[in-house]
C-alpha cells in the first residue's frame, strides 16, 4: 500500500485562509447569525402572542 500525502497548499488556497480569517468576514457571520437567533426569537415571540405557546 502507498501512502497518501495532504496536496500542498497552493497561492489560491492561501488567500482563502486569509480571507477566511478577515475580520469583516467574521463580523459579517456574526452578523447573519445574530440576524438568524433574532428571526427565530421575533417567530416564537409571534406565536406566543398568538396564543400558540410552544416549549422550544
Amino acid at each position: 500500500m502507498t501512502s497518501r500525502q495532504a496536496p500542498k497548499p497552493t497561492k489560491d488556497d492561501n488567500a482563502q485562509a486569509q480571507a477566511a480569517s478577515h475580520p469583516s468576514l467574521i463580523a459579517l457571520v456574526r452578523l447573519v447569525a445574530r440576524s438568524a437567533a433574532a428571526s427565530d426569537f421575533d417567530r416564537a415571540e409571534a406565536k406566543r402572542e398568538a396564543g400558540h405557546d410552544e416549549a422550544d
